[in-house]
């Protein structure tokens, strides 16, 4: 994962995006 090399705002779009999928998942 380039983390660091990657926009905060792109960061935690990402990290969102992965919460969102894993809640549902996670359901």
């Amino acid at each position: 994962m380039k983390t660091f090399s990657a926009k905060p705002a792109e960061v935690v779009h990402e990290w969102f995006v992965i919460d969102a999928a894993d809640k549902v998942l996670g359901r």
